[in-house]
């Protein structure tokens, strides 16, 4: 789809596709037993970035707090019928790549987190691309110019895969890649609307998540 000029951001999206994403990264950021103080206070600035009420925030708050189960198969379903779904899988991503090294096996679960939610495997793979170079953009500190170029270069490419670029843009937003994309989105015109924030999920979280949701499907 064609990109336009404007802002891109999670309060565009249909309200049930905003929290069914955020319920997933507040369960990535629990990975490890029950969210820091600091990751809560960031998913709290997620929330109110997308618009949410005090009561859906709550709600998404006690996932990360390891205070509530998320209904996982709901949620893919509900997921796999929005744009968002290829910000989750960007996100995924993202995470596999902050070691430096995406392993075999990281690969192999985010392919069928990606089937799940019926991403084409030739969508999945400029993901991979994007996410690569959106990686090695932060570590050598990509000037702005380079930024740009790497904006226009992927929005020619998520349109020709008939992915939404205003969501991918959307991409990293809960770790730490707020000023890359920023840079990114100048190159065609597009302000993205979301507040500078790190959650410390790790990879760690995607395969706990995969663990439970093939453990609710067994």
């Amino acid at each position: 789809m064609a990109l336009s000029s404007g802002e891109t951001s999670l309060k565009n999206y249909p309200i049930a596709e905003r929290i069914s994403y955020l319920s997933l990264l507040a369960t990535l950021a629990a990975a490890d037993g029950i969210a820091e103080a600091e990751e809560i206070e960031n998913l709290t600035k997620l929330c109110q970035a997308a618009c949410l009420g005090e009561e859906t925030t709550n709600n998404i708050l006690k996932i990360a707090q390891g205070q509530s189960e998320l209904d996982f198969n709901a949620n893919i379903e509900l997921l796999k019928k929005s744009e968002l779904r290829f910000t989750f899988i960007l996100d995924t991503i993202l995470l596999a790549h902050a070691d430096g090294e995406v392993e075999e096996k990281e690969t192999q679960e985010i392919q069928k987190f990606s089937e799940l939610l019926e991403i084409q495997a030739s969508q999945l793979s400029v993901l991979h691309s994007f996410a690569k170079d959106l990686h090695e953009a932060k570590v050598r500190n990509a000037t702005p110019e380079e930024l740009e170029a790497l904006g226009k270069k992927y929005a020619e490419i998520f349109e020709v895969s008939k992915m939404d670029a205003k969501a991918l843009f959307l991409g990293g937003i809960g770790y730490g890649f707020s000023s890359i994309m920023s840079g990114i989105t100048k190159g065609v015109g597009v302000a993205v609307d979301y507040v500078t924030t790190g959650l410390k999920a790790t990879y760690r979280g995607v395969k706990s998540l995969w663990n439970k949701l093939t453990s609710k499907q067994g």
